[in-house]
């Protein structure tokens, strides 16, 4: 059973975000899900089509919450290490929105256990053409594969209902 982050800390910060963006810093996505299994209420989440074949797969859950899986061939053999995948989320995240890594207001960041594998999550904000977005970005290390299990909402804060999809979402993955 996945583990549930704990709290993350509150900003009254006005960070905006836009759309996850892959970049050269990140390894090209795995089409398939093969080690990773959603299995989330399918009345809460629906299946979407993926914005870039970056994405292994896309889901909504309301007009103001969405959750994206990208899976990679590459892991902890490789060099993509937990801080190494964060500092590229933010760092996508800047690139996407045309600004600095310096630019992204990080809420929260920590290093967890999910399912028995290491993982971090990190909690980032930035705006992109005017829309302000918040990303809770679970990342999972394995040998040879790295999933980032992302739930992003529209708004300024990381509030305590993007936690709990968050959680949700998290809980209906099984990591394999």
């Amino acid at each position: 059973m996945p583990l549930a982050w704990s709290t993350a800390r509150k900003s009254t910060s006005t960070a905006t975000l836009p759309g996850y963006t892959q970049s050269n810093l990140t390894p090209p996505a795995k089409p398939s899900q093969k080690n990773l299994e959603f299995c989330g209420d399918k009345n809460l989440w629906t299946r979407t089509v993926a914005a870039t074949a970056e994405l292994a797969a896309q889901y909504s859950y309301d007009d103001r919450h969405y959750a994206i899986i990208i899976a990679e061939d590459l892991g902890d053999a490789d060099g993509l290490t937990l801080e190494f995948m964060r500092s590229a989320a933010i760092q996508n995240a800047a690139a996407g929105a045309g600004v600095q890594p310096e630019d992204v207001t990080i809420f929260d960041s920590s290093d967890r256990l999910f399912d028995g594998f290491n993982a971090s999550q990190i909690v980032y904000g930035i705006e992109m053409e005017g829309v302000n977005v918040v990303y809770s970005n679970a990342i999972v290390s394995k040998n040879t594969e790295t999933f980032q299990l992302i739930v992003y909402a529209v708004g300024s804060t990381y509030t305590d209902t993007h936690q709990q999809i968050m959680d949700e979402f998290l809980a209906g993955i099984e990591v394999k």
